[in-house]
């Protein structure tokens, strides 16, 4: 049975409503303490299946986050949830998957979320998408699997957290990269842990350092700053 959460009077322009579908009660209340704390969404429905969602508002929300079931084929289930109204798709999934990645990318996904992921990250990547961006923790191996060439094939790294690295090599702060770059805050904060994560490395400078070793494909050349 479908269930409204929480209902808050605002002015319509700030209006925020979010739609969640997962049959799975402990993932649909981290994502409904998430996006009602973090987010400050006005409307939180929840649902357990695709088809409670016609006992929902007809609304069409800004986001809608969809659980994979366990025991669902991946590419039938992602492919019915194409005809779903909402402004952002986001598909959450056990852990990173290429396969998942790229089912969802193709279908119109704005991201991918694994809930292995801190609550931090998971705020980071809503935000991201609400800002008309795209969140896909394994995008590299995304574009690598569409076929596409360039650094995104070659690297870990996505093109733009590339622009990214070459900011911090330069010790630009994130506000820096941000203005620089014509990114939100929170983009940049997004890319600067995915690009740690990457590297396997504790801060920015590590990072740097790290991803400049030709062993590890760098996509920094030896002569950046």
């Amino acid at each position: 049975m479908a269930k409204i959460t929480k209902w808050a009077e605002r002015e319509a322009l700030s209006f925020m409503h979010v739609k969640i579908v997962s049959n799975q009660l402990l993932c649909l209340q981290a994502l409904e303490a998430q996006i009602t704390d973090g987010l400050k969404a006005n409307l939180v429905e929840t649902a357990p299946d695709i088809a409670s969602l016609s006992q929902m508002s007809s609304a069409e929300p800004d986001l809608l986050l969809l659980d994979l079931p366990a025991s669902a084929d991946p590419a039938t289930w992602i492919a019915a949830t194409t005809a779903l109204k909402a402004k952002h798709r986001i598909l959450i999934v056990p852990e990173k998957n290429t396969t998942h990645a790229r089912l969802a990318y193709r279908a119109g996904f704005a991201g991918l979320i694994p809930k292995t992921s801190s609550p931090g990250l998971v705020l980071a990547a809503l935000k991201v998408v609400l800002e008309g961006g795209e969140y896909f923790p394994c995008f590299g191996d995304v574009d690598h699997d569409l076929g596409s060439k360039g650094a995104a094939a070659q690297s870990p790294l996505t093109p733009r957290q590339i622009e990214v690295l070459h900011a911090l090599g330069q010790g630009l702060t994130n506000k820096e990269i941000s203005r620089k770059l014509g990114m939100s805050l929170a983009s940049v904060k997004l890319d600067v842990r995915a690009i740690l994560s990457a590297a396997g490395a504790k801060n920015r400078t590590e990072a740097t350092r790290k991803l400049r070793n030709p062993e590890m494909g760098s996509p920094l050349s030896s002569s950046d700053g």
